[in-house]
């Protein structure tokens, strides 16, 4: 699915994405490898699309030949005219004959910097003799599914007249067999197929080309290619592909020793890491301890680490060290250091490791401040040569130089999956935002809503996102238990409960049932269990009695809903895509042309989609039949998911799950616009408590909130003072108030005005003005000078002031 169009994702969006990656990164190359993966030709295609409340066909002009599948192709690409970046589409393609073209510098039309380059599994010819791109043949190694067991199946393939050696062997079930075979090839210790069907002997000088060698010397490889497909493509048990390909990429980076060395050697890689892509890239020649120091590179118990890259330090009882934001008595944020929690892919999980002599600072990837062991107990702080932040790291075990204090358990270093550096400062999962949705701004905000996808709440009537991990226990005003394995303290009618920092946490999922009533919302009547006959669905008056409940849950990614009834546990389903009835859900599964995957269509029409011919048949309450043709201005297709209220059914009155129904993203209803003045001047309103006026202007009144400033709706309040009662920080840049002890002159402070440092906390740096005026503005380590102090209006349109310059009576340089 195309997150921007919600379309099909298209050839086209594929080319689009990648050429806006190049506009950004133009000394960058993207390889595509195209195949013909069993493209049905066929004249005209038929689709079904709705037109004004009707369900339509629509003819589409198809192919008559593969010649014409890749004239296409070309046309979309090579041969594109059109414009994108104020540059000819075609323009962002390689259209050389090299099959390994060099790189070139950025702009040079012999390089493919800036460019794809379009590889092909088979001759993408058309108009006689123009071809698509480069062929570059991958042989099939589908029957390679036990390594070694499966013997001369999984040996790599010669292709290309010898120029290629491949290994594609995407049907290995068990990732440990993957990562023996790709070993085998890394060690040159596998025989090779040719494209005759011979087999070449490891040690013959027509493998032994592929790593360089022959007659133990190196020779020229320019001309030679080694394709290692890393990913799994066969997952045959519950294990995600996701964790596969991580826990693969982690055998990978440890197989990547001292004298590592690999010619023209690429690797296909699933989910990869910074860890494993700095490895490859410094393949090519041997890393001694000497370049280990000029990269910054360490060794900890026999693996590899970089100092600018980012890891988990995981215990052996799979938990991270960790760094845990919580608010105190006082109600003040505090960082808590953990090393028995689960790990969760944030910054505050992940670690630098950087060399201090003999010992090492452990430095958080999040603000770049270092661990710290001081008064008998973990700490964050700021890192400098204080022995307190010094750490050695050994047989697994961290340990204090200053006390000799070492952590419980046993750690290794753990590569951690790459991630765009948009998200990198985020207080709640990615996922909100490539769903388009916002993480709250205050992360303590209380849960409103939790579903398959997470924890919601609502700040200025937006839906938007809170923490890393769902848990189905804040919705009663707690937090899942974070520890590894917690112990159980006590359990009552919401389930497990256990206790960590002095706070009762949920354990597993919370007990609860969700039941709902489907009303029409022509005759006002809901969906019941037929009394007669409970194989049947009947309509009738809407009661909160089990014959009119219903459990609805998603069964898939595509948001598909099987629909269970409370009274029978049986399973609605369409025979045919057509009638309908109720049966035991196991047996509708074994009956063949039994639909019982529903969709609720604009949330108004619960339809099944028939297979035939991918039409949507939707359920009337004139028939209680899936039809094929609905009009969608007629209310007897139209349906509702509420109680008498509107809301949810729930087994306990009391239970507390938000009023939204199903699992869908949140959506808002028509009727529930904002009667808000918010926002105003793209600031959000404050919350109802927040009382206190910071500020007012010809707008109205401010206050402060989350760290920044909000509108105080309707408030007639008169301000205190014309300053903040509270200091304003941003993601980045921490403002300090000072105070002079200094006995030199100073400049008159503004009435109104305040003086400032601007902190940065990731470079551990204030801003700094210049000595000159009109000279750049740089930052240096922050000192009492002048230079590093700034008078601040503390309101929306307030100027900064640099102290130096008014000390020159320079009065207007800000």
């Amino acid at each position: 699915m195309n997150r921007k169009t919600n379309d099909k994702y298209f050839l086209k969006d594929v080319f689009d994405q990648a050429i806006d990656f190049l506009h950004d990164h133009p000394s960058e190359s993207v390889i595509m490898h195209l195949k013909d993966d069993a493209i049905e030709v066929k004249p005209k295609e038929s689709r079904y699309i709705e037109s004004n409340g009707k369900v339509q066909i629509i003819e589409y002009n198809g192919f008559n030949k593969m010649d014409e599948v890749y004239q296409k192709i070309a046309n979309l690409s090579i041969l594109n005219k059109e414009k994108i970046h104020e540059k000819e589409y075609n323009g962002f393609f390689y259209k050389g004959k090299d099959n390994f073209p060099v790189l070139g510098k950025v702009g040079d039309s012999t390089g493919i910097r800036g460019k794809i380059v379009l590889w092909t599994r088979n001759d993408f010819k058309y108009n006689n003799n123009d071809k698509v791109g480069t062929t570059v043949a991958i042989p099939g190694m589908g029957d390679c599914k036990r390594y070694p067991t499966d013997g001369d199946k999984c040996y790599p393939r010669i292709s290309n007249s010898d120029e290629i050696l491949v290994q594609d062997a995407y049907n290995i079930i068990d990732a440990d067999d993957k990562c023996d075979l790709i070993n085998s090839i890394l060690s040159n210790n596998i025989d090779v197929y040719t494209p005759k069907g011979e087999i070449y002997d490891s040690q013959s000088s027509n493998v032994l080309k592929f790593y360089g060698i022959k007659n133990h010397e190196e020779v020229d490889i320019d001309s030679v290619l080694t394709l290692d497909f890393a990913n799994i493509q066969g997952v045959f048990d519950v294990t995600s592909i996701q964790r596969k390909s991580e826990y693969i990429n982690d055998k990978l980076s440890e197989l990547f020793k001292v004298t590592t060395m690999f010619y023209h050697h690429w690797f296909v890689l699933d989910y990869p890491t910074d860890d494993l892509i700095y490895k490859i890239q410094h393949s090519t020649s041997i890393i001694t301890k000497e370049k280990r120091s000029i990269n910054n590179d360490i060794m900890i118990d026999d693996f590899l680490v970089s100092s600018g890259i980012d890891y988990y330090i995981v215990s052996t009882k799979n938990a991270c060290l960790q760094r845990r934001t919580v608010k105190n008595q006082q109600g003040y944020e505090e960082d808590l250091i953990k090393t028995n929690y689960k790990c969760v892919d944030n910054k505050k999980n992940k670690w630098r490791v950087v060399l201090k002599g003999d010992y090492y600072n452990i430095q958080s990837s999040y603000d770049a401040k270092c661990l710290t062991y001081f008064n008998n107990r973990l700490s964050i702080n700021y890192c400098d040569d204080n022995q307190n932040k010094q750490f050695s790291f050994k047989n697994g075990k961290i340990c204090s130089r200053n006390s000799g204090y070492c952590l419980d358990n046993k750690f290794q270093v753990r590569p951690t999956v790459i991630t765009s550096s948009r998200y990198e400062h985020l207080t709640c999962s990615s996922n909100y935002l490539r769903a388009g949705y916002q993480c709250c701004r205050n992360q303590y905000a209380k849960v409103e809503k939790v579903d398959d996808f997470g924890n919601w709440a609502k700040e200025n009537g937006e839906w938007c996102g809170i923490g890393y991990e769902r848990c189905p226990f804040e919705v009663l005003g707690y937090h899942c238990c974070s520890s590894v394995n917690p112990k159980v303290v006590k359990e009552d009618e919401y389930g497990k409960w256990g206790e960590e920092d002095g706070q009762l946490c949920g354990i597993g999922e919370m007990n609860r049932v969700v039941l709902f009533r489907i009303r029409n919302v022509k005759t006002k009547q809901c969906i019941l269990v037929n009394n007669s006959d409970g194989n049947l669905i009947d309509l009738g008056e809407c009661t909160t009695s089990n014959h009119s409940l219903w459990h609805v849950t998603n069964v898939d990614e595509y948001n598909n809903k099987r629909i269970t009834s409370d009274k029978n546990g049986k399973c609605l389903y369409a025979a045919n895509a057509c009638t309908s009835g109720l049966e035991v859900c196991e047996n509708v599964m074994n009956i063949k042309d039994r639909y019982m995957h529903f969709e609720f269509v604009e949330d108004k029409y619960l339809c099944v989609k028939n297979n035939r011919n991918q039409k949507y048949n939707c359920l009337s309450s004139k028939t209680l039949n899936f039809e094929e043709t609905y009009d969608k201005n007629d209310q007897s297709f139209q349906w509702e998911i509420q109680d008498i209220d509107g809301g949810i059914i729930t087994r306990k009155e009391t239970d507390p799950y938000n009023p939204d129904r199903n699992h869908d993203l949140p959506k808002d209803s028509p009727d529930n616009t904002s009667t808000s003045d918010c926002p105003v001047d793209d600031y959000p309103c404050c919350s109802p408590e927040i009382t206190e006026v910071a500020y007012t202007d010809e707008k109205g009144t401010w206050g402060i909130e989350n760290d920044g400033w909000c509108f105080i709706s309707g408030s007639t309040s008169t301000p205190k003072s014309s300053e903040p009662t509270t200091t304003v920080n941003t993601t980045t840049t921490t403002i300090s108030s000072t105070v002079s002890t200094s006995s030199k002159a100073t400049p008159t402070i503004k009435s109104g005005h305040t003086v400032y440092w601007f902190y940065h906390a990731f470079t551990n740096k204030c801003l700094y003005a210049p000595q000159e005026p009109n000279n750049p503005i740089t930052v240096k380590p922050c000192d009492d000078t002048d230079y590093s102090k700034w008078m601040v209006l503390p309101s929306r349109k307030g100027y900064f002031y640099s102290m130096a310059q008014l000390l020159l009576n320079i009065t207007n340089y800000c």
